[in-house]
């Protein structure tokens, strides 16, 4: 069962608008900003490349391929728009009062 604490932030998330990968994302362009100094994108702005880029990949390319075609030209993709990508990243996550170190895997 999750402690109030972990309950009362989920619900902070959902009123928000927020969930997991929103957070993986914000702290990851956080963290790049303080090391690189560079102009940082929010949520939103990554979200939009993001999805601009996959369905014109998807355009291009048709259905029936491999998934791994798919996110290494994504990547490459990404990275060509300027995002700095990271592939198959693990990320530890709780449920149901469990910790898990591996299992959730995300393009970061």
């Amino acid at each position: 069962m999750k402690s109030s604490g972990e309950r009362s932030h989920a619900k902070t998330r959902r009123r928000e608008g927020r969930g997991l990968v929103d957070e993986i994302i914000g702290e990851k362009l956080s963290r790049e900003g303080a090391k690189g100094g560079g102009s940082l994108m929010n949520v939103e702005e990554v979200s939009s490349v993001a999805v601009d880029t996959a369905f014109h990949l998807h355009r291009d390319l048709g259905p029936g391929l491999p998934e791994s075609v798919y996110e290494a030209v994504l990547a490459r993709m990404l990275e060509e728009r300027g995002l700095r990508v990271e592939r198959q990243v693990s990320v530890a996550f709780d449920f149901n009062g469990m910790h898990f170190d591996e299992g959730l895997r995300v393009f970061a």
